[in-house]
């Protein structure tokens, strides 16, 4: 651990506003690792690396889950870290659905990958479906694979607005054999996905009866994807696309974007009757390539 950690044991101190938990480059740590405290607006609080070399690696040996963790927290940093071998989760960022969304997470540079394909878990998760939402998130230049999902965002639901996340920004991002999405934002307004990159994801087998896709968003206002490439996503069933504008979803545009070579549709919106319904959204400026590609069953056929 770095000399400038303030807290005299970072297992066991809550961390204050302003302070960093650096691990040193070249280093591997085991087991979970779950720093306390919060930061406060214009001091969070930083954990990351130091030195030079490799990224410092968290390893859970296929026995933590969560990897690494924050609860209940606001103000953090994580970056410049590679995270590996969860049980389920790598990075978890979420709460015990509080009445006000979790605020400020900015996470950069980080190599989450070889987690647990359990179900609804990831190599990122940040928010909690139906439990707890988080406000002014950046997700800039992290890598996920060999994951349930990679990147998944999102918090309380659904189709109302005032419960749900708020100013998300994912970009830079990668990620690759996805056992069921690459990228999933869900139940949050003013959204920005843009120059991220998924291919190969849905690899999951039929018995789990899951609706992946490549990059998508569901129960989402005012959001906007761009400058994105999807492609080989599969699904056991249905879906299996390249990009999703999904249920409960007004005021989305996906535009600029690539979709080529995946088992089912380019881009598709979704939408029902009523409280269902999917307005006002746009989809613009997108190149289209050899998509289609399993024709064993029409329902993954939808555009």
């Amino acid at each position: 651990f770095s000399r400038y950690i303030r807290p005299a044991s970072p297992y066991s101190s809550t961390f204050a506003a302003g302070d960093s938990l650096l691990l040193k480059r070249g280093t591997t740590c085991q087991g979970e690792l779950w720093p306390k405290g919060s930061g406060v607006s214009g001091s969070p609080i930083t954990h990351g690396s130091y030195g030079t070399g490799a990224q410092p690696i968290i390893n859970g040996n296929g026995t933590v889950n969560p990897l690494v963790k924050l609860f209940n927290q606001h103000y953090w940093v994580v970056q410049d870290l590679e995270i590996m071998g969860g049980q389920g989760k790598g990075l978890y960022i979420s709460g015990s659905n509080a009445s006000t969304p979790l605020n400020y997470f900015r996470v950069i540079n980080v190599n989450s990958h070889n987690h647990g394909i359990n179900d609804g878990e990831s190599a990122i998760y940040i928010g909690e479906y139906q439990i707890q939402s988080v406000n002014d998130v950046v997700v800039d230049g992290v890598t996920g694979h060999d994951a349930f999902r990679g990147v998944d965002i999102g918090g309380n639901c659904c189709n109302n607005p005032a419960i749900r996340s708020n100013n998300i920004t994912v970009r830079n991002a990668t990620v690759w054999n996805a056992h069921n999405d690459g990228m999933f934002v869900f139940s949050s307004n003013n959204v920005l996905i843009e120059t991220s990159v998924a291919w190969d994801t849905g690899i999951q087998p039929l018995s789990e009866n899951h609706t992946p896709n490549g990059i998508w968003t569901w129960d989402c206002d005012n959001c906007l994807l761009q400058f994105n490439e999807s492609s080989l996503a599969h699904s056991p069933e249905w879906d299996g696309g390249g990009f999703d504008i999904d249920y409960f979803s007004h005021n989305t545009t996906l535009q600029y974007n690539y979709g080529h070579d995946n088992d089912a549709y380019c881009v598709g919106i979704f939408g029902g009757d009523g409280a269902d319904a999917t307005t006002n959204n746009t989809f613009r400026y997108n190149v289209c390539s050899n998509n289609a590609r399993d024709a064993s069953y029409q329902e993954k056929r939808q555009g």
